[in-house]
């Protein structure tokens, strides 16, 4: 066998061995998903995208019902949480904290995401906290609601 023959079949194995070892490196961070915290403010679109209105006195409807609902529905026209987490492309591997107004409206639609997103969308790790400056008792938002806001975000981080 001649010299140059056996240096265009090194060549060649070498060829071969650099793109098995690249495609291993492109699979091996593929399946490498790095966890996220995603931290999302939740309001009450979940309730009003499907005909709910709190202020002609609608009570809360059944908890089973939004969830079968929210369930079956375009995530992008479901809420504004949805529609948000959809965008971002939400991954199994997230965790959530649904951060919501201290309010029967906000913590109902907090637990129906929650449920959403552990049970339906299998994210890692799903929490909800209340906002206690957010609530019916507390009407300044721009001095007490968004330092709570910043507050449970920072702890969330921490």
């Amino acid at each position: 066998m001649s010299t140059l023959r056996i240096a265009q079949m090194c060549k060649k194995f070498l060829e071969n061995w650099r793109h098995n070892i690249n495609l291993q490196r492109i699979q091996f961070f593929q399946n490498q998903h790095m966890s996220r915290l995603l931290i999302v403010t939740v309001g009450t679109s979940l309730l009003t995208n499907r005909g709910w209105n709190g202020r002609d006195g609608d009570p809360l409807p059944d908890a089973t019902d939004v969830e079968t609902w929210l369930a079956r529905t375009n995530p992008v026209k479901a809420s504004a949480e949805t529609n948000t987490l959809q965008a971002i492309e939400t991954q199994n591997s997230d965790h959530l904290l649904f951060l919501h107004s201290d309010t029967p409206e906000g913590r109902f639609c907090s637990d129906r995401l929650q449920h959403f997103y552990a049970d339906v969308m299998k994210c890692r790790d799903v929490a909800g906290r209340p906002l206690t400056a957010l609530g019916y008792a507390h009407p300044s938002f721009s001095q007490k609601g968004l330092k709570d806001l910043v507050q449970e975000a920072i702890k969330a981080v921490n």
